[in-house]
C-alpha cells in the first residue's frame, strides 16, 4: 500500500474491491426492497370515487412490481364529523354532477337520498377503520374492499355509520363478517387508524393522493386530485 505526503491514501485493490462489493450490494438491495405506492383517501371524498376507474388501472398495472397501501385520511372525523344538512347536501349534489361529467362515474339515486336525510351523521372513522383492518389483515384485498366501500355509499346509498354494511363488504370478499367486526372495531385497531390518519396528514392535505416511497423512504408525489392515468404512468416510471 502506497501513501503519499499527508497521509493520503491510494486506492488499493482491496479498497476498490470493497467499494464495487457495495454497490453491487446497494443493486441488489434496491431490487430485493420493493419501493411502495402510497394511496390517501377519505371515503367521504367524493373526488376519490371519480378516482376508482383511474386508480384501479394503477394498481393492476404495478402491484406485482411495487407494494400497495392505502391510507385513510380521516377528513371528517373527530370535531370535523358533519350531520347531514340542506346546506351539505346541496354541496355534494352540486359536486356529484361535476364528478360524474368528468369521470363518467355514476351516482346512484339512493345516494342522493341518503344526504337528503337529516337525521344521518357522516363519520369518516368508521370506514377508515374498516380500511386499516383490511389493510393490515387481508392487504391482497384492499384495493377490491375500497371499491365496494365507495360503490356502497355513492351509488348504493348506504350509511357507512352502520355495522351490517361491513357484515355485507365482508361476506362480498368471503371473508368471516364476525371476524371482520372483531378488528374493525377493536381498540387496537381504532388506535392503528388514529396513527395513519397522522401519517396521512403529514404526507399531503389534498386527496385522493398517490405518493411514492422509494427502497430508501424517499416520498415523492405522483398525483393530488384527479389525474389522467397516462401522466400518472408517466410519472411513476420515472422512479422504476
Amino acid at each position: 500500500m502506497k501513501y503519499i505526503n499527508e497521509g493520503a491514501l491510494y486506492l488499493s485493490a482491496p479498497l476498490l474491491f470493497n467499494e464495487t462489493f457495495w454497490l453491487f450490494y446497494l443493486l441488489y438491495q434496491k431490487r430485493a426492497m420493493k419501493s411502495k405506492l402510497v394511496y390517501i383517501i377519505d371515503p367521504y371524498c367524493i373526488w376519490c370515487y371519480g378516482n376508482e376507474l383511474i386508480i384501479n388501472h394503477v394498481y393492476e398495472t404495478y402491484h406485482h412490481r411495487l407494494d400497495f397501501k392505502i391510507l385513510p385520511v380521516g377528513m371528517w372525523s373527530e370535531n370535523n364529523r358533519r350531520n347531514a344538512t340542506p346546506e351539505l347536501a346541496r354541496m355534494l349534489k352540486y359536486q356529484a354532477r361535476k364528478v360524474s361529467d368528468i369521470t363518467g362515474v355514476v351516482f346512484g339515486n339512493n345516494f342522493f337520498n341518503l344526504i337528503n336525510d337529516t337525521s344521518r351523521i357522516f363519520d369518516s372513522e368508521i370506514p377508515a377503520m374498516a380500511i386499516t383492518t383490511i389493510d393490515k389483515y387481508w392487504r391482497h384485498l384492499s384495493m377490491a374492499f375500497c371499491n365496494l366501500l365507495l360503490r356502497a355509499f355513492y351509488y348504493e346509498g348506504k350509511d357507512l355509520s352502520d355495522k351490517s354494511v361491513y357484515e355485507q363488504l365482508a361476506r362480498r370478499l368471503e371473508l368471516s363478517p364476525e371476524e371482520f367486526l372483531y378488528y374493525q372495531y377493536s381498540d387496537e385497531i381504532k388506535l392503528l387508524t388514529k396513527e395513519r390518519f397522522s401519517e396521512a396528514r403529514s404526507l399531503t392535505y389534498e386527496y385522493p393522493s398517490l405518493l411514492l416511497v422509494d427502497f430508501i423512504g424517499g416520498v415523492h408525489p405522483i398525483s393530488n386530485g384527479y389525474t389522467r392515468y397516462s401522466e400518472i404512468q408517466r410519472r411513476i416510471n420515472c422512479f422504476l
